[in-house]
């Protein structure tokens, strides 16, 4: 069973990205392919037809911006700026 504090990070977590997806829709559908799909970035930008590098410039964007919107620091794990 799930812990109601998850389903509630879970939530706000889905609220960030819808906002980030306002200003950059790629952007967001990033964090949606990585974090929730579990691609590898070089497959998300073969996807996206764009190159690997920006896929990783708008992962570490939108980390900082999640993190901005959910008043934490820098999300744990799963957010951090992975390689692949």
């Amino acid at each position: 069973m799930t812990d109601q504090n998850d389903a509630i990070d879970v939530i706000a977590l889905n609220q960030a990205i819808a906002q980030i997806k306002q200003h950059s829709e790629r952007m967001g559908l990033v964090v949606e392919l990585h974090f929730f799909a579990g691609l590898p970035f070089a497959e998300i930008a073969a996807l996206l037809t764009v190159d690997r590098r920006t896929i990783l410039r708008d992962w570490t964007a939108a980390r900082f911006e999640i993190a901005r919107l959910l008043g934490a620091e820098l999300i744990p794990g799963a957010l951090q700026n992975a390689d692949e």
